[in-house]
């Protein structure tokens, strides 16, 4: 599967479903975005998940890329998914919380471009492949 596919899906919920509540739309769209980018990194950097791994997964990428100049970025991403996924209680989804997810999944795809492995034509094919549309 293409984690490019998570991008368009995200916009797709925003942006072309009327008949659910935008709350539920929004934070599926964030947890898109997220997932999107937690494949895109592991895909593009070789990072594979060794068997004794999988109990701490989302730690044991962040480890991985540590010394990347995206990690904050991520790292923000991962806060929205975090609360988009577990404090409906408590905080609710917005489509400002989409937009700010959206930046920094944009800020992580221009960075993760500039470490030279991704595996795309051209930098025009990238930025075309993971920008979602608005």
């Amino acid at each position: 599967m293409n984690p490019l596919n998570f991008f368009q899906l995200a916009n797709d919920l925003v942006h072309f479903s009327p008949s659910y509540p935008d709350e539920i739309l929004f934070r599926t769209a964030i947890n898109r975005l997220y997932y999107g980018m937690f494949h895109l990194i592991q895909q593009e950097l070789g990072i594979s998940i060794p068997k004794e791994q999988r109990k701490r997964i989302h730690k044991y990428v962040k480890e991985k890329i540590e010394g990347y100049p995206f990690i904050g970025d991520y790292m923000k991403l991962e806060e929205f998914r975090v609360d988009a996924d577990y404090f409906i209680a408590s905080k609710k989804a917005n489509i400002q919380d989409f937009n700010e997810a959206l930046k920094l999944k944009d800020r992580i795809s221009i960075s993760l471009q500039g470490t030279g492995n991704i595996g795309f034509e051209s930098d025009d094919d990238f930025f075309f492949r993971t920008k979602t549309p608005k």
